[in-house]
């Protein structure tokens, strides 16, 4: 009889044997796990390449490593789009951009001018692509700044100082985009206006300038002054014109009756009134009635003369040595020789 003790008891089989799905899980399972986890790595790193999303205003342009470089023929617009990683998509923003830019003229008697200028600009429609590839995203600074700033000393070259002080600039903002829209017609690119912020003269010169305006400023001040006085000067004459008219026409209507007429109605005016007055006669049958009325001269006039009792007439000249009956009575009488 045989012994199998423990060894038999380790040495047994499994109840179930194993399958082959769950053995080649059992195998593969770990490179399973690595492959997942490189996959999900790489989408997350390749992401920002793979997925290119236009924003509003935007249009985008797609360059093929593999499949002939710049696609001219497509236009990508707003929205979200998948693209191969080793692609690239460039975005263009195709609004309407403004940029400020100074520029150094030389006016036409060699002195040097800045003038701030502000360019509004927008890419071409539908013409992206082209853009791209003949110029590419730094096209502003590489053709439409250089264009419009060659437009612009062209135009204000053309001036003197003192004439861009005084000019309007409507004209010659109106001239500069004529020349800059023809210089830039051949790069895809849009001027819509170029505007003049500002001329900066030299100090002296400004001052120079502001001098002379004064000055002119004055001399019209003066002219208008002038003018004034000779309306004044018109005006002085036709009135004294008028008076004489007037005079001569008066004159010519004035008649003896007239007179008689207006004598009778001051005569009768004076006549009605309380006031105290002296009326004095004209000369003549028809002499018209003077008013006196200074103050005092009424109540001198009138008031009363002193009375005979108060008052002697005075003595006549020879007499008033004592020749006459006074003379007598206080000369050489009976009471001087008695005296004596």
């Amino acid at each position: 009889m045989r012994d199998d003790g423990p060894e038999s008891l380790v040495d047994a089989p499994d109840s179930k044997p194993v399958g082959p799905l769950r053995a080649w899980v059992r195998r593969w399972l770990p490179a399973l796990i690595i492959s997942v986890m490189l996959i999900v790595l790489a989408v997350l790193v390749l992401w920002p390449k793979i997925v290119s999303t236009i924003r509003a205003g935007e249009e985008g342009v797609l360059w093929r490593r593999f499949g002939g470089g710049v696609v001219v023929d497509t236009i990508y617009l707003e929205g979200t789009h998948f693209i191969f990683p080793w692609d690239t998509m460039t975005l263009y923003d195709v609004r309407v951009q403004r940029r400020d830019v100074t520029a150094s003229v030389l006016s036409a008697d060699g002195l040097v001018i800045k003038a701030d200028v502000s360019i509004r600009f927008r890419p071409a429609a539908k013409t992206v692509p082209q853009l791209h590839q003949n110029v590419g995203p730094d096209y502003v600074d590489r053709v439409l700044i250089p264009e419009v700033l060659s437009a612009v000393r062209q135009v204000m070259g053309q001036y003197k100082p003192e004439e861009l002080y005084s000019l309007r600039t409507d004209d010659m903002q109106r001239e500069i985009v004529a020349r800059s829209v023809v210089q830039v017609r051949d790069r895809y690119v849009v001027v819509d206006d170029v505007l003049i912020q500002a001329i900066r003269l030299p100090e002296a010169i400004e001052q120079a300038i502001q001098g002379k305006l004064v000055k002119e400023q004055q001399a019209l001040e003066y002219q208008y002054k002038l003018e004034i006085e000779e309306q004044e000067a018109q005006r002085k004459r036709i009135e004294a014109q008028g008076i004489y008219d007037f005079q001569r026409t008066v004159n010519s209507s004035i008649t003896a009756p007239l007179l008689r007429l207006k004598g009778i109605e001051a005569t009768l005016e004076l006549a009605k009134s309380p006031n105290a007055k002296i009326v004095v006669i004209g000369g003549g049958n028809d002499g018209l009635p003077l008013i006196l009325n200074m103050p005092g001269l009424s109540d001198a006039l009138t008031a009363p003369g002193p009375s005979p009792a108060n008052s002697a007439p005075p003595a006549p000249p020879g007499r008033a040595t004592g020749a006459g009956p006074a003379g007598r009575a206080t000369g050489a009488g009976p009471a001087g020789g008695r005296g004596r």
